[in-house]
């Protein structure tokens, strides 16, 4: 059976609290829209981080099994950074969150994938703020709403997700073209989550 990897990253679980969280929202193509470029100059952020921690905040599925959504930890993320505007695609994914990044580090981004041919509709709306350590963008944190919907799931989802820089990104390198030799064997769904058994 193969693993779809579904990209969710949200806020915090609260525990022992006496209520459920709120029920992720249901994305969908209205909820992407253009993002203006943010006031970062030159590509600062630009470089690869590997996912090190996340959680599932939420998640409702009308098809497929909630328990099998994770986080994808050791995952490599690429951030390509162009002035103000931003991009983050993964390893494992064609979907690439494109947005706005600002000279603090905060940043949004969106993204979509719909296609026909392997049936595959995603929608991605996240947050995040890049951290610094020494003067260097050394990690980032973000949140994300998803909503996937594949021949083996249909799920909303929130959650969070951290990610450690860990060298320059390949010079020349686009992270919004799928990765070489991936067509059917590519992972549906985002960077961050993965559903699998």
């Amino acid at each position: 059976m193969r693993a779809g990897v579904v990209g969710a990253i949200s806020l915090f679980a609260l525990i022992g609290c006496l209520s459920d969280p709120p029920a992720p929202r249901r994305l969908t193509v209205d909820d992407i829209t253009a993002i203006p470029p943010g006031t970062a100059t030159g590509s600062y952020f630009s470089g690869d981080y590997q996912i090190t921690s996340g959680q599932v905040e939420a998640c409702s599925c009308r098809v497929g099994n909630c328990a099998t959504v994770r986080v994808q930890v050791g995952t490599i993320l690429t951030v390509a950074q162009t002035a103000g505007v931003i991009q983050i695609g993964g390893t494992n994914s064609t979907e690439i969150c494109s947005g706005g990044v600002d000279a603090d580090g905060s940043f949004h981004c969106n993204g979509q994938v719909i296609d026909a041919v392997t049936n595959t509709t995603e929608f991605v709306v996240a947050t995040g703020q890049f951290v610094f350590s020494n003067g260097a963008a050394s990690s980032f944190h973000q949140s994300e709403e998803i909503t996937a919907i594949l021949p083996m799931i249909d799920c909303d989802i929130r959650g969070n997700m951290t990610a450690q820089f860990v060298g320059a990104a390949f010079l020349g390198a686009n992270v919004s073209a799928a990765p070489p030799d991936h067509g059917d064997t590519r992972l549906p769904g985002s960077f961050a989550f993965g559903v699998g058994p």
